[in-house]
């Protein structure tokens, strides 16, 4: 999906189509777990499919939507991720800064991102995101669900 099937760059609308798409091919509404690079374009997917249930997103974000050859790059502000975050609540979304690592992300940067969202949301720092680590965020979006 996505730039792969596409004959023209990518813009939100696009992105929103495949999201949608893909999420009515699962059994059961997902959450995302975005890692650097990916983390972008989970949020603004996030933001604009109301059936994701929400997101742990790690590291930079808003450089992976940066690919002049794969996104519609023409209008800078197109794909500014702080106009898509507020979306994204009542979902929850989980920022995380990976110290130490080259796209662990920039403190000022997730801290600005994180000011966009809405609660619920929360910002964590680590230098190692195992599986645990992991496991208790997608625990706590979980439980951050909105009530039906």
């Amino acid at each position: 999906m996505l730039h792969a099937s596409s004959q023209s760059l990518l813009t939100p609308e696009l992105l929103q189509q495949d999201f949608q798409m893909l999420t009515q091919m699962l059994n059961t509404d997902p959450i995302i777990l975005a890692q650097p690079l990916a983390a972008g374009l989970a949020m603004l997917c996030t933001a604009v499919v109301e059936n994701i249930k929400g997101l742990v997103a790690i590291g930079k974000s808003q450089a992976g939507l940066t690919a002049r050859h794969i996104f519609d790059t023409s209008d800078p502000h197109q794909f500014a991720l702080p106009q898509y975050l507020p979306r994204i609540a009542p979902r929850p979304i989980a920022m995380v800064q990976r110290q130490g690592h080259a796209l662990g992300g920039d403190t000022k940067r997730i801290a600005a991102l994180y000011q966009a969202s809405r609660a619920p949301n929360r910002i964590e720092r680590t230098t190692n995101p195992d599986a645990a680590f992991l496991l208790e965020l997608i625990r706590w979006v979980e439980a951050k669900q909105p009530t039906q």
